[in-house]
């Protein structure tokens, strides 16, 4: 009988011990699973970062081209010249158009950024506060304190604040959600 128990305890210590292997395993994996994630985000938000750069350079020259293009508008509109007024008028719509979208891209540019370093490491908690709106009634109901939730809805921050029984959590790049709990 001793040599049973020792039998059954020999067993017993040699599953725990590779249940104890099994978990130091799976967690290792999802060590570095996390840190290919990490990674992935890191080169994909130094892209967007150069991304947003170079949209920026490509306003600024665009900008100045357009400056120099209203100095010469101006100048033309001084010696009456009909003919090369509605050249430079002409190129400098053309320019403010091409500027105003420049700018349009650079802010989505701007907003891809700072989604992916979201994505990285979201902060854990976030103060709604509201200002004056056209739907008070509507806006009300996102007021307080919301904890990052562990889980993600299409790869996006998930954010509970449980006193209100609501949720937020990003649809798009600069568009959020905001549900009931139980719709969750």
């Amino acid at each position: 009988q001793h040599l049973a128990r020792q039998a059954v305890d020999r067993v017993h210590k040699a599953a725990k011990q590779r249940e104890a292997e099994l978990l130091e395993k799976q967690r290792e994996e999802a060590e570095a699973a996390e840190a290919r994630r990490v990674d992935q985000l890191k080169l994909e938000h130094r892209e967007a970062k150069q991304r947003e750069n170079d949209l920026k350079a490509q306003m600024d020259a665009l900008a100045e081209e357009l400056a120099a293009a209203q100095r010469k508008q101006e100048m033309i509109v001084k010696s009456e010249d009909k003919q090369d007024l509605e050249e430079v008028h002409h190129l400098t719509k053309r320019l403010s158009s091409a500027l105003v979208e420049l700018k349009a891209q650079w802010k989505r540019a701007t907003l891809h950024t700072h989604a992916i370093r979201l994505q990285r490491k979201p902060p854990s908690k976030w103060r709604f506060t509201l200002r004056q709106s056209v739907n008070e009634d509507q806006d009300s109901s996102c007021a307080g304190i919301y904890e990052l939730s562990p889980e993600m809805i299409n790869d996006r921050p998930v954010y509970i604040n449980e006193d209100a029984g609501t949720f937020l959590c990003a649809v798009q790049e600069d568009l959020w959600a905001i549900g009931r709990l139980e719709e969750l």
